[in-house]
């Protein structure tokens, strides 16, 4: 799953890049070959706007701090790849990380690191 923590930023700026990661996620989604309605594709987007519910067990998989934070998180292999560095999250890095994720040149990590 394609993560994206927002917990305690300005709602205008959660908004924000809520809508740039929808945004990609529909372009990536429509990309990937039909499948049956029963069956998940091969990458989800999850974003955590509130620090409750299922947001800081994730985000403690994913090994994450400070937000905004931007991790893939692959339970089935016990890895996760994390966006590395101050770079800005904005729609260009959204979309950076995740073609540099599905090209394989994004280093994983052990799960909770």
């Amino acid at each position: 799953s394609f993560c994206l923590f927002l917990e305690g930023l300005p709602p205008k700026r959660q908004h924000e890049l809520f809508t740039d990661l929808m945004d990609l996620a529909s372009e990536v989604l429509d990309s990937f070959d039909k499948r049956p309605e029963h069956e998940a594709p091969p990458l989800l987007f999850y974003v955590g706007v509130q620090a409750g519910g299922a947001v800081p067990q994730v985000r403690g998989m994913c090994g994450v701090e400070g937000s905004p934070a931007l991790a893939v998180l692959d339970v089935d292999k016990e890895k996760v790849f994390k966006l590395k560095g101050d770079k800005a999250i904005d729609a260009d890095c959204l979309r950076e990380f995740l073609k540099a994720y599905m090209s394989g040149e994004v280093a994983s990590e052990p799960l909770g690191r």
